[in-house]
C-alpha cells in the first residue's frame, strides 16, 4: 500500500523499508501530487502547493545519498554505545 510520505526523511524510510518497489511508489506519489496539488491551488489561491511536488523530488532523487550517510550514522552511533 502506498502512502503519502511528504516529509524530508520519509523518501528515505521509503527507501528503507521497501527498496524493490521505491521507485514505483515514488513514481505513484509523483503523479498523485501532480494531479491534486493543481486543484489545492484552486482553493487555496494564496498559496503555492507546487513547492511539495519539487520538495518531494529533491528528496527522492537523494534517496541514495540520504541512505549511505544514515547507514554511516548508525555505524557511528553503534560504535559509541558500545
Amino acid at each position: 500500500m502506498v502512502t503519502y510520505r511528504l516529509y524530508h526523511n520519509k523518501p528515505l524510510l521509503m527507501y528503507i523499508s521497501d527498496k524493490s518497489n521505491y521507485n514505483k511508489n515514488v513514481e505513484i506519489i509523483e503523479n498523485k501530487l501532480t494531479t491534486s496539488i493543481p486543484k489545492v491551488n484552486e482553493l487555496f489561491k494564496q498559496y503555492d502547493f507546487i513547492q511539495l511536488l519539487y520538495e518531494f523530488k529533491k528528496y527522492a532523487n537523494n534517496v541514495e545519498k540520504d541512505f549511505k550517510e544514515y547507514i554511516k550514522t548508525n555505524e557511528i552511533w553503534n560504535r559509541l554505545k558500545k
